[in-house]
């Protein structure tokens, strides 16, 4: 009888005072990430910004994808370089109309794809961080929301946890 009068003043107490009493057990830490950062890592190297917001899917799709574009890059340098390079002369400049209008495209299209998965890989980061930070909004309203009474009565010690929405 004397444990219930215990558990209806701590009750009481909780509600009337609005005393919100946590236990370490069911408190979590909940990183939001920066969509600034996001799009920052992904503008640095592609995919970094997934990893940053934990899609890891996406992160290596895109890091792999840069890779590739890199070596592209790399690959078209030294076949438009010994193309347009005179052995007798050495090195000398070549000037726009020179190329050929295949090369050309090879060029406008590598721009093309680079800076275009480049922005588009910039904004999904940026997306992904504001996604997150919604889902850890939601699953901190689900943790919070209603009345949970937990009681525990060990030896001589009594505690209480009571959960409500601000």
């Amino acid at each position: 009888m004397r444990w219930c009068k215990y558990i209806f003043i701590i009750f009481l107490n909780l509600i009337l005072l609005n005393n919100i009493v946590v236990s370490s057990e069911d408190y979590e830490y909940y990183d939001e990430k920066d969509p600034f950062i996001a799009g920052l890592l992904s503008a640095t190297m592609m995919g970094l910004g997934q990893f940053y917001t934990k899609e890891y899917t996406k992160g290596s799709i895109f890091v792999l994808t840069d890779f590739i574009q890199k070596g592209t890059l790399i690959w078209m340098i030294v076949a438009l370089n010994e193309k347009y390079t005179d052995k007798e002369k050495g090195d000398q400049v070549v000037e726009w109309r020179e190329i050929t209008n295949t090369d050309k495209t090879l060029i406008i299209g590598y721009l093309v794809f680079y800076f275009g998965s480049k922005i588009y890989c910039i904004i999904d980061a940026v997306h992904s961080a504001n996604v997150y930070n919604k889902n850890l909004q939601k699953q901190r309203q689900i943790k919070t929301t209603g009345l949970n009474l937990n009681f525990n009565i060990s030896n001589k010690n009594i505690g209480a946890t009571y959960f409500r929405r601000f």
